[in-house]
């Protein structure tokens, strides 16, 4: 495994990263199958808090107003599950979850 912590600048980081990312193939479907999971987990968490009431950011409603996608459940089938086989993520959706990460910090 990768020691990034060790790495004294965010250049060496990030070189680091993308060899690793670009040299070990397994792991790389590692990372985007955790990347999926932290995004299915995210979008409950919207989707839960809109259900209950809460004030949510306007792309956690927006997300779930699509035909395809009313419920993380939906998410996760006609989306998630795709990404790596046969599609990428859609701009929504990936939209979606950047604008989450860097909300909700």
């Amino acid at each position: 495994m990768v020691s990034f912590n060790l790495l004294s600048t965010s250049s060496e980081r990030e070189a680091r990263l993308f060899e690793f990312l670009n040299t070990a193939c397994d792991e790389e479907i590692y990372c985007l199958e955790a990347m999926k999971l932290l995004m299915l987990m995210s979008a409950a968490d919207v989707y839960r808090a809109n259900l209950a009431g809460e004030t949510v950011p306007d792309f956690a409603w927006l997300l779930f107003a699509r035909d395809m996608c009313q419920s993380p459940a939906d998410l996760l089938i006609n989306h998630l599950n795709k990404v790596g086989d046969s599609a990428g993520l859609d701009q929504a959706s990936l939209l979606a979850f950047i604008t989450h990460i860097f909300t909700d910090q």
